[in-house]
C-alpha cells in the first residue's frame, strides 16, 4: 500500500509540474462568447477527436501518465469559460483510461502564425494503463468547412511509467470519431 501511494503522489507531482510549466508564460484562453459585431455568428459545428498511444510496453510496464499537445487548425477552438479555462466537457478520459485517470487541460489561443493549442496532462490510476485510446476531445468548428483529421497535429508527447520514467517506445496518434 505504501508503494502504491508513493507512486500515486509521484505521478500527481509530475502532473502538477507539467501543468505549472504549461501555464507559466502562456496567454489565457479565448472566450467562446457568441456575441459578435453585426450579429451572432452561425451555430458552431462540432468534431470529436480521439487520442491514442501505440507501441511496445514490456510485460511489467504500464503508462502512469502522459503529457501531449493537440495543435488545432484555424477554424477550430474548444469551449472555455469567461476566464479562459477549458470547459470540463471538452476532454474526457476514454478507452483504456476510462474511470481511472485525472485530466488537466490548458488552451492557448492562436498567436500570429502559431496555431491554437490544447495541452493535456493525464495521470492514470495506481495500476497504470496499457496502450490504446486514452482521451476524447470535443472541438467547436467556426466555419461550415469541417476540418480533416490531417488538419490536426500532435506535439510534445511525453509518456511515463508508474515510476515516473519516460517510455521512449510509445507514439501518439489521433483519429476523428464524429463530425
Amino acid at each position: 500500500m505504501k508503494i502504491q501511494l508513493t507512486r500515486y503522489w509521484r505521478r500527481m507531482a509530475l502532473l502538477v509540474m507539467v501543468s505549472t510549466l504549461w501555464s507559466a508564460g502562456c496567454g489565457g484562453g479565448v472566450s467562446t462568447d457568441p456575441t459578435a459585431p453585426g450579429g451572432a455568428p452561425p451555430p458552431a459545428q462540432k468534431t470529436v477527436i480521439a487520442l491514442n498511444t501505440s507501441g511496445p510496453l514490456s510485460s511489467d510496464t504500464t503508462i502512469g501518465g502522459l503529457g501531449i499537445t493537440l495543435n488545432l487548425p484555424d477554424s477550430v477552438t474548444v469551449k472555455t469559460d469567461a476566464s479562459g479555462n477549458v470547459d470540463s466537457s471538452v476532454v474526457a478520459a476514454s478507452g483504456v483510461a476510462t474511470g481511472q485517470a485525472t485530466v488537466i487541460t490548458l488552451y492557448v489561443g492562436p498567436s500570429g502564425t502559431v496555431p491554437a493549442k490544447l495541452h493535456i496532462a493525464l495521470a492514470s490510476g495506481a495500476a497504470g494503463m496499457p496502450v490504446g485510446q486514452f482521451a476524447t476531445i470535443t472541438c467547436s468548428v467556426k466555419t461550415s468547412d469541417m476540418p480533416k483529421v490531417s488538419d490536426f497535429s500532435l506535439s510534445d508527447f511525453s509518456p511515463v511509467d508508474t515510476n515516473g520514467a519516460v517510455i521512449p517506445s510509445l507514439t501518439a496518434g489521433l483519429s476523428t470519431l464524429t463530425q
